[in-house]
This record gives structure tokens, sequence and C-alpha cells, in this order.
């Protein structure tokens, strides 16, 4: 959904460098970070391109709501940081072997005892392969 804006904000930038972009035309932003990240290298995302492209929601500037070297290292800690939030959010997480993995929830979080999310929801591997792993609705 968002590779045609992406190759039309290159375009607009290469053709009409300085000039504002059309109000009629969504610009692609590349996603940025607002803090220095545990998992990407200084501010260097350049991992979650490919999620970029595929949906508006990775976009433009994210905020850190969790991190474990910061927060420590519970599930509690996590539950009570996601919470309440009513954006959408990204998990990601770096094991041991240096793999990134993660998971997109399009929804706010909820304490309940059944299944949450919708068909934007998924989980992914950024490295060392690209992956992604779509709801089934089953």
């Amino acid at each position: 959904p968002m590779l045609s804006s992406t190759l039309s904000t290159f375009v607009h930038n290469m053709l009409f460098h300085g000039r504002p972009y059309p109000i009629s035309r969504v610009p692609y932003a590349p996603p940025m970070l607002d803090h220095v990240s545990d998992i990407f290298a200084g501010q260097d995302i350049s991992l979650l391109f490919p999620l970029s492209v595929a949906s508006n929601y990775f976009n433009g500037k994210m905020h850190r709501l969790y991190s474990a070297n910061q927060d420590g290292r519970s599930f509690n800690r996590l539950e009570w940081s996601l919470l309440g939030y009513s954006g959408p959010s990204l998990i990601l997480i770096k094991t041991d072997q240096d793999a990134v993995l993660g998971a997109f929830a399009a929804l706010p979080w909820k304490d309940a005892i059944h299944f949450q999310g919708d068909s934007a929801c998924f989980l992914f591997q950024l490295s060392p392969t690209l992956n992604l792993f779509l709801p089934t609705g089953r």
C-alpha cells in the first residue's frame, strides 16, 4: 500500500527538491525513533523499511513505551507499559543469536481473557531473514 507513496515521494524530492509536497498526496515518512534504541545501532532503523512500505502505521516518529534494559525484564512491566496506550504498538525482541523478532498490534491493548486483535495485527522476523506471519482468522 505505501510503496507507491514511497516512490512518488522519492521522485518528487528528486525533481522538485525544496518545494512542498501536494496536499492531495500523502508523502512517505521513514520510521524515526525519538530515543536511542537497545535493538538498532544508533537510530538506524533501516530494518523497519520493509514494514514501513507495507503499512502507514510504521511511518514517521515512533515513541518507546517499554525497554527491558530500562524498565526491567518482567512481563508485568511490559504489560504495565502497554495497557492503556491507545495507539498501535510494535514489539521488538532481539534474541541472544541477534535475530530480531516482533509483533504488531493495530488496536489498543486490553486486559482480557480472550483473543484480541484484528486482521491488521501480525508477527514478523526482521533478521537474519525477513518473514511476515499474517493472521489466519482461526
